[in-house]
């Protein structure tokens, strides 16, 4: 029976993030592999539940694992896992959150789905959405895409010069030339890539017609 404001956690799986603390008023069943505990007051349920879904929380939960077959952590574990508390004000914890922002994709790579908030200013409203994808990992034209929703990988000169490559081209010769300038001026990127499929489908299109 776990009541509010308790935790409970699945020792084999808390690594994956099997925690939680009830928030509403009715107490709830969980099963009995689940270990409940409830935290002293000097601590927001909040900020530990924040703090073990943490990297670095989690990192400490795996340190204090035990067992042959399968990593579980034990209440004696979990008690061994140091948590920083917050400053106090008037006797109240309060949560500290960092916020970073940024526009580099490869911060984003770096961090994971959980701690990425997109944020969208409209009618000078600022509001913020959860991550529609999952950033760890993922490559730079992906989170350019799916967060900042720009599906260009390159600047707009670029962009526009090599579109400006691709006018009246109307025969080999044309074709010859642009393959120069791509090779040449351009460095390697999904949108030269394009260029050159159109290239070889332009190609073929003239071979066909000679």
């Amino acid at each position: 029976m776990v009541s509010t404001g308790q935790f409970a956690y699945n020792p084999s799986r808390i690594n994956v993030g099997s925690i939680d603390y009830l928030k509403c008023t009715e107490r709830a069943l969980v099963s009995p592999l689940y270990i409940v505990f409830e935290t002293p007051s000097k601590i927001h349920p909040d900020y530990l539940l924040r703090y073990l879904k943490a990297d670095w929380g989690n990192l400490q939960i795996r340190a204090n694992t035990e067992g042959a077959v399968r990593d579980s952590l034990k209440f004696k574990g979990l008690e061994s896992i140091k948590i920083p508390l917050p400053p106090n004000n008037n006797e109240k914890t309060r949560l500290q959150e960092i916020v970073i922002t940024t526009h580099s994709p490869f911060v984003l790579s770096d961090m994971r789905k959980r701690n990425v908030f997109v944020f969208d200013k409209s009618e000078n409203k600022l509001k913020y959405i959860e991550c529609p994808i999952e950033t760890y990992g993922a490559s730079a034209g992906i989170i350019l895409d799916a967060i900042f929703g720009k599906e260009d990988t390159i600047s707009e000169k670029a962009k526009f010069e090599l579109d400006e490559l691709f006018k009246d081209i109307k025969n080999m010769g044309d074709i010859r030339r642009v393959v120069e300038q791509l090779n040449s001026r351009f460095g390697d990127s999904v949108e030269k890539l394009d260029k050159f499929n159109c290239l070889n489908k332009l190609k073929r299109k003239f071979e066909q017609g000679e």
